[in-house]
């Protein structure tokens, strides 16, 4: 179950990674005068990896005739990350109201590029915190260990005695 979670976690990045340069891809095939439809083909054709194969499960939902509107839904709910969130309810918007696309995409992939890299800055100026938190954690442990070692005689009443039992828990 961690892994799978581990797994699904490590998808969920690389579809956030994949996705400004999607959207510039499918904003530019737009803007030369493509579908939306067509754009997003065309980038499932010409690139791999999970974002793709989640474009192209959504084109496929469409080719079996469900509406725009219920397979951008379920992309979303498939995938459920903000991110996507956002392009669904802005492709959705544009649809329902209409309004440039291509333009609404073209500075949505510019929005979730900001976005990613302002978290990838807190991400490495919280790093060092994160290891102080892990050493202080481990600390008590792996001094225990040592100690067990070294003076086996001094540290095996904390595991053999009620008294230790209760100090361990």
């Amino acid at each position: 179950r961690l892994m799978f979670a581990h797994l699904s976690r490590l998808r969920k990045i690389k579809i956030n990674e994949a996705l400004p340069d999607a959207l510039a891809q499918i904003a530019g095939a737009m803007s030369a005068g493509s579908t939306f439809s067509v754009a997003m083909q065309v980038l499932v054709d010409e690139s791999s990896g999970p974002l793709s194969q989640e474009f192209s499960l959504l084109l496929r939902e469409q080719r079996i005739g469900a509406r725009l509107e219920d397979a951008l839904d379920n992309l979303a709910e498939r995938v459920q990350t903000e991110e996507m969130d956002l392009v669904v309810s802005a492709a959705l918007i544009a649809h329902d109201v209409g309004g440039n696309l291509a333009e609404i995409l073209h500075s949505l992939a510019d929005t979730i590029r900001r976005k990613l890299e302002m978290e990838g800055k807190v991400q490495s100026l919280t790093a060092q915190g994160r290891l102080q938190g892990h050493v202080v954690t481990a600390l008590p442990f792996m001094i225990l260990g040592v100690l067990t070692l070294i003076e086996p005689d001094a540290t095996l009443p904390i595991f053999n005695t009620l008294l230790g039992w209760i100090f361990l828990s």
